[in-house]
């Protein structure tokens, strides 16, 4: 059932991503509409995060465990390798949760790397996978317009709401254009004090201890 939901979201995309598909893929590289459909299962809706045997199960190349500890969990494609260049990859990162004898792995941040001949290629994708993380309308007509964009945003989600990031650039070296996308779910608690109650201040608190190598890669 999950496994189909997610086919459905790659089905429904596919019109947002058919003028880059007409472009020749890079061998190696991930159809984009599978990483726009696992982007959509992020916490920002009602379905149910995906989990980790889900990706592995969907995703055409292997998955190598890079960290594995009680809190945390990530994996990572090296889709395509050229001359020890990483120029195609995922990274996919989990919070852990404890509840009782169940443990639930929670995807709260996805890295994508992803190479191309033509920028114009990447902007469409760039678009479909900020579309499918929940990006609005008047950001989405943004996307491409320079060399680096950043984007913040709330979403609810029962009761929680969640701060969203998007950090995207473009770049081009060794004859080819390259994206890196990084997109990450956080909580947002609200906070009371006694004297205010009536009066309610937010603060992002990271699910997980995210180090600073998160962004870098």
């Amino acid at each position: 059932m999950k496994l189909n939901a997610v086919l459905y979201i790659a089905i429904a995309l596919t019109p947002l991503v058919g003028v880059a598909q007409q472009q020749t893929r890079l061998e190696g590289c991930v159809d984009p509409r599978l990483i726009a459909a696992v982007l959509a299962r992020m916490p920002q809706t009602s379905s149910p995060t995906i989990s980790v045997e889900e990706i592995r199960s969907l995703w055409p190349t292997e998955l190598a465990d890079v960290e594995n500890t009680k809190t945390h969990r990530s994996l990572e494609s090296n889709d395509r390798v050229l001359k020890g260049q990483c120029q195609c990859g995922t990274e996919f990162l989990f919070n852990v949760h404890q509840e009782g004898v169940v443990t639930r792995e929670e995807l709260y941040s996805i890295i994508v790397n992803y190479s191309a001949r033509r920028r114009d290629t990447l902007v469409i994708m760039a678009k479909l996978f900020a579309k499918a993380v929940g990006l609005g309308k008047p950001d989405l007509r943004t996307v491409g317009n320079g060399s680096t964009h950043d984007y913040q945003w709330l979403t609810n989600k029962r009761s929680e709401t969640g701060a969203y990031v998007i950090e995207l650039r473009f770049s081009r070296e060794a004859g080819l254009w390259k994206m890196y996308f990084r997109t990450a779910w956080y909580l947002v608690e609200p906070i009371k004090s006694a004297a205010e109650e009536s009066r309610t201040s937010w603060s992002v608190k990271r699910r997980a201890s995210a180090t600073a190598s998160d962004s870098s890669k």
